[in-house]
């Protein structure tokens, strides 16, 4: 929790290159192989550093375009 709530709104890219690969190597579901709770607060915080940063609503567009173009 503390890295969500402090380290993943950092602006410092080596900060966020580090956690992109915490996320990698922590496991994302529990022992029954659900999935925890704190990879949806960790979703949900990068989802609102990428509308921040306008790169959410590129993507969103992205894969509309991709959507039309391949079926």
């Amino acid at each position: 929790m503390t890295i969500i709530k402090y380290l993943l709104p950092s602006d410092d890219h080596t900060i966020k290159k580090l956690l992109l690969v915490f996320w990698e190597i922590w496991p994302k579901t529990d022992p029954q192989g659900k999935l925890r709770p704190e990879m949806i607060l960790v979703c949900d915080a990068y989802r609102k550093v990428w509308c921040k940063n306008g790169v959410y609503q590129r993507f969103q567009t992205h894969l509309v375009l991709w959507a039309i173009f391949t079926h």
